[in-house]
Parts: structure tokens; sequence; C-alpha cells
């Protein structure tokens, strides 16, 4: 790819009117450039933001008796959990879970919001301001909702929600012992296709928004995507079953 350079695009000068989302959820996919310069004058985020957390909760619904159910009955039969642990996961697991998931998911795009907006608009030199990173990350996220149904049918086939389109596959997180092990599984379990994806669409946001390289944006936005694998990776081994 060629570098995105700091010129102004005509939307700077005149933004034009708010393209509609289910415009802007089909350029997500086909013209992410124009995306990105439209949003640089009209950063948009609620509703592909809400549609994450939607997203997140249907995971969880399609899943909870063939996946999540069952991984979590035989952590904790491992852990040697009492019935009435048991008794709770089965009574009210799925609609804790369910909104549990996506308020998780929605601290963690905020806080991904945040680094990217760090990261483009100091670390790089660019100007890019938290609705614009919040846009940027929210739309980037939309890939998703191509990887649920996928996701969804891999969970249900492994009973286990730890699934990944990646090398991690080779590692399931859940059958490896000891920290680094699990730390190792975890981590490669970040190497998802969709979040590698996704990875690359921030960086062409911020590039193009805030004005800055397409090189140095994707150098950025993969090392701030190690940062993050590696934070996940020490949680998972340090507090996952």
């Amino acid at each position: 790819m060629s570098d995105v350079t700091a010129s102004p695009s005509p939307i700077d000068a005149a933004p034009s009117a708010p393209w509609p989302f289910p415009r802007r959820l089909v350029a997500v996919f086909t013209r992410p450039k124009e995306l990105f310069e439209h949003l640089a004058g009209r950063p948009a985020w609620f509703v592909p933001f809400l549609l994450l957390l939607v997203a997140a909760s249907v995971f969880v619904l399609a899943t909870w008796n063939t996946a999540w159910l069952p991984y979590m009955m035989a952590q904790m039969e491992e852990q040697g959990q009492p019935d009435q642990a048991y008794e709770f996961i089965e009574k009210f697991g799925l609609p804790m879970y369910s909104i549990l998931i996506p308020v998780f998911g929605a601290a963690a795009t905020l806080i991904l919001a945040v680094a990217v907006m760090f990261v483009g608009g100091f670390l790089l030199g660019g100007r890019l301001s938290f609705r614009q990173s919040l846009s940027i990350v929210s739309h980037a996220g939309l890939v998703t909702l191509v990887a649920l149904p996928i996701k969804i049918l891999l969970a249900n086939a492994a009973q286990s929600p730890q699934i990944t389109l990646g090398p991690g596959a080779l590692l399931p997180a859940g059958e490896q012992e000891g920290f680094a092990m699990k730390f190792l599984a975890a981590f490669l379990q970040s190497f998802d296709v969709f979040t590698i994806w996704q990875t690359v669409l921030v960086a062409l946001g911020v590039s193009i928004v805030a004005r800055v390289a397409f090189k140095s944006s994707l150098t950025a936005m993969f090392g701030l995507f190690l940062v993050f694998a590696v934070i996940g990776a020490v949680l998972g081994a340090a507090f996952g079953g």
C-alpha cells in the first residue's frame, strides 16, 4: 500500500451530508478509504458501537448451552467448586453473561479508542479527537458482524467459547497448564484473522483522519495491538480457567 499523505481532502473543507448507517456499513467492506474520509468530518459512532454490544450478546445467547455452559462446568469441576456454584451458573449464568460480556466489550472499545487517540494524535503527531478515534474504532469493529456466524459455529462445534481463527487454534487456552503455557495460548489467540483485519482498518482510518503516513499508522497500530495482546495474555494466564 502507498502512504496516505497529510494533504486535505474535499471533505475537510466542506463536510458532506451524513451518510446513513447502511451506507457506512457497506463502505467498511467495500470502500473503507472513502468511509474514513467522510468520518473525518462526520465522526459518527453510536450505531456501530451499539451493534458491537448486540453482537456480543448474540454470541453468548447462541452458544450458551452448547459452548459456554459445558466449558464453565468443566472448569468448575477442575477447581472443585461446590454444588451451589453449579446451580447459580445454571440459573443465572445466561442473563448475567449476556450483560457482562457486552459491558466488557464496551469498556474495551472505549479504552482502545483512547489508546488510538493517544498514539495517532500525539505519538504520530496527527490531529485526532476522541470522537474521531471512537468513530474509527467502532466502524472497524463492524468486521465482527462477518466473524459472528463463523465463530458461533466454531464455538458450538468445539463446545468452548474460546475459539480463534489463527495460530491460537493449535494451542487451545482452556487445555493448557502453568502460567507460561496459558500465556502463550492466550497470546496466540489474539492473532485472529478478523482482529488483524480490524487493526488494518483502524490504521487506515487513523492515517486518513489524523493525516499521517499509512506506513507509520500501520506500524503504530500493530504495536498497540501487541501491547493489548500481551496485557490480555497476562490477565488470561493469571485469572483464566
